[in-house]
């Protein structure tokens, strides 16, 4: 993709979509947003008579259902959104003549190694949510081969919700949080994903990669990283193991993403997580004006 390219951007009010709308604008690039009220992806043929009337080059397909939990009483919409929908947006893309980007997950793997995930390892998604984005992936190599497939993983942003903004929000309403501990995974920094995705499609990037800030830590670890970073003191965070939490969909116990790939098409390797949330916070207090409890 030359900066110049033409891109649909759909999914375009959410935390990715908004963040990659803004970039590619930045930098020059036509780009238009759709967002579910300009598209329902799940209408076939709305999804084709729209994407080729846009005559993109590339279509970046941030529209997802991501209620994890809600997935599991409400499977077959999150179905008919991450892969019906999916199916649907590649195939326009495909008429159009356009590349299709499709935004994964973590969760298309079962947590069951103990060393990151390759792109070329199993999946076993253990959720509602982890499987329809794995057949979301499967219908989108079936239909266009001009894909490029982005797994990440906790991803927060300015828009709501993200784990980062709910553990600021409680640290304003209550003295102490409870959070699971045995989950490990990689935090992602929306801004920093936007800049990984749109550098992948201009190295002409195709089948699948991982992206998400390097390192990794338990859920519990990255609230006491928010916690620190954002100088809050008077929060007292407990660690709970998953069983504890009792949320309705199985997690992966560990999902970080193996970057190696990544990094060596773009030559340099994701920033960590800590350096990225520290950015994010100095930023997002500032706006919000606050200042350390």
């Amino acid at each position: 993709m030359e900066r110049g390219s033409r891109v649909l951007v759909l999914g375009s009010s959410g935390l990715l979509g908004s963040e990659l709308l803004f970039l590619l604008k930045k930098r020059g690039n036509p780009v238009i947003g759709f967002s579910r009220a300009d598209l329902d992806i799940t209408d076939p043929q709305a999804s084709l008579k729209k994407i080729v009337e846009v005559e993109p080059e590339v279509v970046i397909n941030c529209a997802a259902y991501t209620k994890v939990d809600k997935a599991e009483d409400e499977p077959e919409l999150a179905f008919l959104v991450n892969r019906d929908g999916a199916r649907n947006v590649a195939r326009a893309a495909k008429e159009a003549g356009a590349k299709i980007v499709y935004i994964s997950t973590d969760y298309v793997f079962d947590g069951r190694k103990n060393t990151p995930y390759r792109e070329d390892d199993e999946i076993n998604p253990l959720s509602i949510y982890g499987r329809s984005k794995a057949e979301g992936e499967r219908a989108v190599m079936e239909e266009n081969e001009d894909h490029l497939i982005v797994r990440t993983s906790w991803l927060y942003g300015r828009k709501e919700p993200n784990f980062v903004l709910t553990i600021l929000k409680k640290a304003r309403e209550e003295s102490s949080l409870r959070v699971v501990a045995d989950q490990v995974g990689a935090p992602t920094y929306v801004h920093d994903l936007a800049y990984g995705i749109v550098s992948l499609v201009e190295k002409n990037a195709s089948g699948i990669y991982h992206f998400t800030n390097s390192g990794e830590v338990s859920w519990y670890g990255f609230a006491l990283k928010i916690v620190e970073l954002a100088g809050i003191n008077g929060l007292n965070i407990i660690p709970i193991t998953t069983e504890e939490a009792g949320r309705k969909a199985i997690r992966p116990k560990y999902s970080v993403l193996d970057l190696t790939k990544t990094s060596h098409l773009l030559g340099d390797r994701p920033r960590r997580f800590e350096e990225a949330l520290a950015e994010f916070l100095n930023s997002y207090q500032k706006k919000r004006g606050e200042v350390s409890c």
